[in-house]
């Protein structure tokens, strides 16, 4: 029976074995289409560009998938030489921004219909099944960690000859920390593969979400937040989300590693073991307060960033003016200032940080000197067994106790993004009406007296102030873009309140804007970023920026605006994707 039982065991085996090796074969939407949207009357060129090669995970077996073997071919060519982009392998749909901005997106709207805006429930809505999935490769490798130290004081008491074990035994026990450092290995590698990639899924989607908004912002929103916070919102939010997320398990899994430590600790030292704990939970008030001041720091650090990068884009949108009146040397002296003012606080912020890890540093051999002290003076005898678990515990202690304090700051990093992110995403759009299909006489959309006749343009107000889309594209020789007897004015900038300006901000106020059609906008408080009254009236007052402007753009046909400088060509631009205000027309 016993040869029948391995004769029928063997197939069953080597056919598992050959479907884990063998290969995935997925359709093709695995990939992302890289066809590019054709011109209006032209023809698809071919690219003279090498395609990329198809992705090898997607058909990768379970075995390459957990070794990482379908790496194999492009590190091979890396080793022999310097890698190309035509070596590289295409992008998967599952990693393309287009997929993972959508997700947020969609997420982001949920919350809207809940009423709710909050962006961190949005943005775990969106990923945190992924997130939580990969958590629990985190806890396999929790597992396996503790199985080692209890080995070795088995393998150690059986050398010393304290423990009688059979030789089966004693076999079983080695390979058994062979097979725990295994999966170890191959589970905490996977782990943080899906917790780099969902990083970059992060990354790609917050800043795909922050630029769509900025798109669809209404204007007076636009002018309180300023360019430069946008842009901030789009790189340095979306890198601190980004960034946190590979480690972020160690919230849960940091303390459960230090319980089960000490509580192993215990049982091999005796109340020795607690020693260490008494030392961490004496270095934690002066950790959470260096965490708090760092914290304070990374914040100025922020704002500073924010206002440098604000000043550096409008340099960029003004450079005509500047040559033109050789302010450059003066721009130029500002800029520097606000870089060195943020160099000093970055410098600032290092030099704690520098403080931080070093008592991260230290903390682990401080717990292991407390704990073996400890346990000396306690009289009693340190045995091989118990110093080799004793050690390979202190060092699972290490982690834990070095990236805890790094992720609740990491943490109080994404709480300020998310206060950041929900404020902006929360911002009113601008008002924009879509249609289902193209009707000149859609009652929707004028009031009656807004009809075309013999290609004449009425200029009668419409009941709708902002703007109206159509969702169906254009066809040829039906009009894309019609403007009838607009006329458009750009708003006020917002006004400062002195009594309302940060202390932070104060010295930046000193210095005068050398920007003469630009108002400084340094200080904003949240009433800002609501409609205010007084500056609405005085908007009225102002001329319209654009009047009685008609325009037919027949899709297919290429239209060109030309005329001298400051002549308008800008706002007519930034009017046709509803920039500027709209008061009178269609």
């Amino acid at each position: 029976s016993t040869i029948i039982s391995v004769a029928g065991f063997a197939p069953a085996l080597l056919l598992s074995l050959m479907a884990l090796c063998e290969p995935d074969t997925p359709s093709d939407r695995a990939y992302v289409s890289t066809e590019l949207p054709l011109l209006l009357g032209q023809e698809q060129e071919r690219s003279s560009t090498i395609p990329l090669k198809r992705n090898m995970q997607a058909t990768a077996s379970i075995w390459s998938t957990l070794t990482f073997s379908w790496l194999s071919e492009l590190l091979s060519v890396g080793a022999k030489r310097s890698l190309e982009h035509s070596d590289l392998y295409d992008l998967q749909n599952f990693d393309s921004t287009e997929r993972n901005g959508a997700i947020l997106l969609a997420a982001w709207e949920r919350e809207v219909r809940l009423g709710r805006k909050s962006f961190i429930r949005a943005f775990h809505y969106a990923f945190g099944g992924y997130f939580w999935r990969t958590g629990l490769l985190k806890l396999i490798n929790d597992g396996c960690i503790f199985l080692n130290p209890v080995l070795i004081n088995v393998i150690v008491k059986y050398v010393n000859g304290e423990m009688q074990l059979s030789t089966s035994a004693a076999v079983l026990c080695a390979i058994g920390m062979f097979a725990s450092n295994t999966l170890q290995s191959l589970a905490l590698g996977q782990y943080f593969f899906r917790g780099y990639r969902l990083s970059l899924h992060v990354k790609a989607a917050v800043g795909q979400l922050v630029y769509v908004k900025a798109l669809s912002l209404d204007h007076r929103q636009r002018q309180a937040f300023g360019v430069g916070a946008i842009v901030s919102y789009m790189q340095i939010d979306a890198s601190k989300l980004g960034d946190a997320i590979p480690y972020l398990h160690v919230l849960w899994s940091g303390p459960l590693q230090l319980i089960i430590s000490l509580l192993m600790l215990y049982n091999y030292l005796g109340p020795s073991g607690f020693a260490g704990l008494i030392v961490m939970v004496g270095l934690m008030p002066l950790n959470k307060r260096v965490g708090k001041q760092l914290a304070k720091m990374t914040a100025g650090v922020m704002r500073t960033r924010d206002d440098r990068v604000k000043f550096s884009n409008e340099i960029l949108q003004g450079m005509r003016i500047l040559k033109l009146f050789a302010w450059e040397m003066p721009f130029i002296n500002q800029l520097r200032k606000k870089r060195d003012i943020e160099l000093k606080k970055l410098r600032s912020n290092m030099l704690l940080g520098a403080v931080m890890s070093f008592l991260f540093t230290a903390t682990p051999v401080l717990v292991s000197t407390a704990t073996f002290a400890m346990y000396t003076i306690l009289g009693n005898h340190m045995t091989a067994a118990n110093a080799f678990t004793a050690l390979s515990l202190l060092n699972i202690l290490r982690f834990p106790i070095l990236v805890i304090p790094m992720m609740l700051n990491n943490l109080i990093s994404m709480l300020v993004v998310h206060v950041r992110l929900s404020k902006f995403m929360s911002a009113p759009d601008r008002d924009v009406r879509l249609l289902e299909q193209y009707s000149p006489l859609d009652e929707e959309v004028a009031d009656g007296s807004n009809v075309i006749i013999d290609g004449s343009f009425s200029t009668s107000s419409l009941t709708f102030a902002g703007h109206v889309f159509v969702r169906e594209r254009a066809t040829a020789g039906v009009p894309a873009i019609e403007l009838f007897g607009c006329d458009f004015k750009w708003p006020e900038a917002p006004k400062e309140d002195p009594g309302k300006t940060p202390k932070s901000d104060k010295k930046a106020n000193k210095s005068k804007s050398w920007l003469p059609w630009r108002r400084r906008r340094v200080g904003l408080s949240d009433d800002a970023l609501l409609s205010n009254p007084e500056d609405e009236a005085n908007t009225e007052q102002l001329p319209s920026t654009l009047r009685a402007i008609s325009l037919r753009a027949i899709s297919g046909t290429l239209v060109g605006v030309a005329g001298p400088v400051g002549s308008g060509k800008t706002s007519l631009l930034c009017s046709i994707l509803g920039d500027v205000p709209r008061n009178a027309g269609r």
